[in-house]
């Protein structure tokens, strides 16, 4: 059962101080007026977050300590650690500006690499850039990395534009190790300053270290001063604190991994002022950094995500629910953050407020008994649209922030993809009434950085975290279905087998990494959703194995009943003693064309577990206040893909598609057309748009497999290239019509959107992987669906745009059970506006073989064989049914 916080009157005051009229954390980070910052961390608790104002490259590299900021990251793997300032940049063409900030070594007695050096960072990201992107800028130089004001461990001050991709080498050149003063300095604080006015058509830009010993005047002695001309490019952008700790040579190096790990960096007394300088508190991040919510049977359940705020307090959050557009505080409720996933989950009654739109906030109200000043987080509950006869669902899946290949040659504004703001901006322009996020939301390698197993819920919640600050302006204001999926959860393909822990490599089945550690992936992304429906049996709210939450769910937006399939959690393993050996590394991946991969279909292997079975199966003969069903799960129940990765190899099978098990697929498919349920799902990175066949072909119900928001592993549908010659992209007659997928699932194909051609968008790195969101519009007063592929650089309020070829489809209700009938029972007929509910079950066995709500004023129900059949007619107020019985030979 989801644990909901208990319902809390907090009796606790708290203040807010502001600045120029802004409300902003005080936790020993000041806004002042525009041009003007400063930071000490003087009240700030020891923590990893470090604050509203900063973004840290990466959350486990820095942490506040000592009141002091500390760069802790001392491997040679992690050059260029970067703390960004949010609010703060170099804006202005002209003018002035001066920095100032204290340094030091952590350790003054710890070695050092001789390499590492410590600096300012101006003008990240440029003009060309978003600051959120730009303040992802770290570890690799290139074009758009900015200038580096910085001083090496051997005293040697330096000032290097890091758009040289050999930049760190070039610094290297400037250590000098055998300096006489290097021992003296490193004893002792230093503070770097940077002092920059604009003179006609450049910068002058002068960079000093100062000393910062308190037996003189504090800054008045100048040790080193160096000046340089520049022009605004390198300049203008973000401005950033940097460690590097080096990778040491000779000595030094040798020493130091005998011994200890290199030392490191701190900062503190951060000050920024000048005409040139722009300070923007409306860009802070945090301390309530995103907000998911869903309403479901008069209960609200939203979750405030939150960052690492400290361990030493108890930490408590504000919800405060007003009418839309009044000041009227009309709930409230408080809720502890919970240490770990650092969430802190809401669960209201909302029977009196669900038929209007209502305005709320969200608010860091105190660290135990000590009150805090944050800012609050704002966002809309939208009302339930049981009055609309059209439900707009937004979908999205495969969030990867930046090109596979910034780690190799960066040019950071055009590699760099993350915040997605063509996506967000275009997806809000339909007006959607829910989204679904189908997975993979954050990718634990290279996006932006490797996977660090050994710090792995900090490299999560860093990697989740950028994900919270693109959507939050779709999340906060609009209902969302979020569920992770494989990479979410650190592995690259996820056969959850119960929930058990996996006893080797992810194909294995299971869970690789610690349940704790799934368990905070989860609460993070889905602990809002609704528990189960109890109708359906309490065993449905009941964990699996690892005391791991199950998350499979149904809701009801409007008049559109929603089944949440979760289809990785029970799905058997692919690494099985009983299993064909697919004579390739991968047990997963069958490229031998003569296989026979009907063989794969073995007893006891699952798709959907008996639970979600029984709980599909219950929900798909569920009516009550829905017109019309939508199925949403990971991915689509078919092997939709014939070439995989960059070199596109043709590939006969893929055992991470849904379309293996076939038995399992088949019991899924066969309950989905039971109720003309539509499927929705993602995770394959090329959107197609099919209807499946279990006896037949188009005897089942439609699927909508949408696009990648963005495409690092692009996949291709083209079965009748053999793979004997390169890929190339196929005609639309040669990969649409009926066929049979790799395991040999009848397939009807509408559209597909394969890759393989020049769109002629920048970057092309990503535009050219077909990217995009589905757009799916339920019409449940016609019982159709509309549904609409859009590529993520297509604006949907242009009159031009278009979507990808294939699209948009219109989809009839009835058309998702085709099955070809044996016989048909009496006419039934109804009165105007009656919209019955009816079902057609099998007396002699009680099986149901159907049930759907008609909005028509008669209904022909078929059969499929000789029998005697029930069908049993009820309306939305009805008790119980109208029952008749029907025989047919």
């Amino acid at each position: 059962m989801r644990r909901r916080q208990p319902y809390l009157l907090c009796g606790r005051l708290f203040f807010c101080l502001a600045f120029a009229g802004i409300v902003s954390i005080t936790d020993g980070v000041s806004l002042s007026v525009a041009g003007q910052f400063a930071a000490d961390w003087n009240d700030a608790e020891d923590r990893t977050w470090v604050g509203a104002e900063f973004w840290a490259n990466r959350l486990q590299d820095w942490q506040i300590n000592n009141h002091r900021l500390e760069c802790i990251a001392n491997e040679s793997k992690l050059p260029l650690r970067t703390a960004h300032l949010l609010t703060t940049q170099i804006t202005q063409d002209a003018g002035d500006f001066e920095l100032t900030v204290d340094v030091g070594q952590i350790d003054p007695h710890q070695l050092i690499n001789d390499d590492a050096f410590v600096g300012i960072l101006l003008g990240a990201g440029g003009r060309q850039m978003d600051y959120r992107a730009a303040s992802i800028i770290h570890q690799w130089p290139g074009p758009g990395f900015g200038t580096l004001f910085g001083l090496t461990v051997g005293y040697q001050p330096f000032i290097q534009q890091m758009d040289k991709e050999n930049a760190l080498d070039l610094i290297a050149q400037k250590t000098s190790p055998n300096n006489p003063q290097r021992t003296n300095l490193l004893s002792k604080p230093l503070i770097l300053k940077v002092v920059g006015i604009k003179q006609e058509d450049v910068w002058k830009v002068e960079f000093s270290i100062l000393d910062s010993s308190e037996t003189i005047i504090k800054g008045t002695q100048v040790l080193s001063k160096t000046s340089i001309l520049l022009q605004d490019v390198s300049l203008i952008g973000n401005i950033a604190l940097v460690a590097h700790p080096g990778v040491g040579s000779g000595a030094i190096k040798k020493a130091r991994t005998e011994r200890t790990p290199a030392g490191t960096f701190w900062f503190d007394n951060l000050k920024i002022n000048g005409s040139s300088i722009t300070v923007s508190p409306q860009q802070v991040f945090g301390p309530v950094l995103t907000a998911q919510y869903l309403q479901q049977a008069g209960t609200l359940n939203l979750t405030a995500q939150l960052p690492p705020l400290g361990k030493a307090q108890q930490h408590l959050v504000r919800l405060k629910v007003s009418a839309k557009g009044r000041s009227e505080v009309v709930a409230t409720q408080d809720s502890v953050v919970e240490p770990g996933s650092w969430i802190a989950r809401f669960s209201l009654d909302w029977s009196a407020f669900r038929d209007q739109d209502m305005d709320y906030e969200l608010t860091y109200v105190s660290r135990g008994d000590q009150p805090i000043s944050s800012t609050p987080f704002r966002g809309l509950i939208k009302h339930d649209p049981v009055e609309k006869e059209v439900i707009t669902v937004g979908a999205f899946s495969c969030n990867d922030n930046n090109s596979s290949a910034i780690s190799r040659k960066t040019n950071w504004p055009e590699q760099m993809w993350f915040p997605h703001t063509q996506i967000t901006t275009h997806a809000l322009k339909h007006d959607p009434d829910i989204l679904f996020f189908a997975g993979d939301q954050i990718y634990e390698g290279a996006a932006p950085t490797f996977p660090d197993v050994a710090n792995i819920e900090l490299d999560y919640l860093y990697k989740w975290y950028l994900w919270c600050w693109a959507y939050r302006g779709m999340t906060a204001n609009v209902p969302a279905i979020t569920l992770p999926d494989d990479h979410d959860v650190f592995q690259g393909n996820l056969w959850g087998q119960g929930g058990r822990q996996a006893p080797g490599r992810d194909h294995d089945g299971g869970y690789v990494h610690p349940a704790s550690f799934v368990d905070i992936v989860q609460k993070t992304q889905s602990s809002h959703l609704p528990d189960p429906n109890i109708a359906y049996g309490q065993e449905h709210r009941e964990p699996v194995e690892q005391n791991l939450e199950a998350l499979y769910t149904s809701l009801t937006v409007g008049r559109l009943g929603i089944c949440v399939l979760e289809d990785r959690k029970f799905k058997s393993g692919c690494h099985r003693p009983d299993m064909p050996d697919s004579k390739n590394p991968r047990p997963d991946h069958f490229n031998d064309p003569e296989f026979d991969t009907t063989k794969l279909d073995i007893p006891g292997v699952e798709l959907l577990g008996a639970r979600q079975l029984d709980y599909l199966k219950k929900w798909s003969e569920d009516w009550k206040g829905q017109d019309m069903k939508l199925a949403v799960s990971q991915t689509i129940f078919a092997n939709m893909a014939t070439h995989h990765g960059g070199g596109m190899e043709r590939l006969i099978a893929d055992l991470d598609s849904n379309g293996w098990p076939q038995s399992g697929r088949n019991k899924a498919v066969d309950l989905l057309r039971r109720c003309f349920c539509l499927h929705i799902g993602g995770d394959q990175h090329l959107s197609s748009l099919i209807k499946h066949g279990i006896d037949a072909h188009d005897d089942a119900n439609w699927s909508f497999c949408f696009p990648a928001t963005a495409n690092f592993y692009p996949r291709a549908w083209a079965p009748r290239q053999d793979g004997s010659k390169p890929y190339f992209k196929p005609s639309k007659e040669d990969c649409t019509g009926e066929f049979k997928d790799g395991f040999g699932n009848l397939v009807t194909v509408y559209a597909v959107a394969n890759p393989g051609e020049d769109r002629g968008i920048e970057p092309k790195a990503l535009h050219n992987g077909m990217p995009g969101y589905g757009i799916i519009k339920m019409d449940v007063a016609d019982q159709r669906s509309i549904i609409e592929n859009w590529p993520r650089a297509s604006d949907p309020a242009d009159p031009d745009a278009s979507q990808y070829e294939g699209w948009p489809r219109t989809v009839f209700m009835s058309e998702n059970y085709n099955r070809t009938p044996y016989s048909s029972l009496p006419k039934l007929r109804f009165e105007e506006g009656d919209d019955p509910v009816v079902q057609v079950a099998d007396q002699s066995t009680g099986e149901v073989l159907y049930t759907l709500r008609v909005n028509d004023d008669f209904f022909e129900p078929r059969v499929w064989g000789p029998g005697t059949y029930v069908v049993s007619v009820w309306s939305e107020d009805d008790g119980e049914p109208e029952t008749t019985v029907h025989s047919v030979k």
